[in-house]
């Protein structure tokens, strides 16, 4: 039941479209990208603001050599992804 919930919740349809590429081809290659800038960055000392933007222009760097468009939006949900299991693994 409490699935069902989600699905009918502002939240699915707010995170519908980074779930549909995480689905695809492209979902790996955008983890995996994320995971290694984020990690690139984590121990810099840049403040965190230029920390997303490195991260950012890495991974849509990293996107564009395999031929793979993504919105910021999904770009930026793979960062904080990309954080939060670097914190769970600490």
């Amino acid at each position: 039941m409490d699935k069902l919930k989600f699905v009918m919740s502002k939240m699915w349809t707010f995170l519908l479209p980074f779930i549909k590429i995480l689905m695809s081809q492209a979902g790996p290659i955008l983890a995996n990208s994320a995971m290694k800038a984020v990690g690139l960055v984590a121990t810099s000392s840049l403040s965190n603001e230029d920390k997303r933007a490195n991260a950012f222009q890495s991974i849509a760097d990293d996107l564009k050599l395999h031929g793979i468009e993504a919105a910021t939006s999904v770009i930026n949900m793979a960062i904080e992804a990309a954080v939060v299991k670097m914190k769970e693994a600490s």
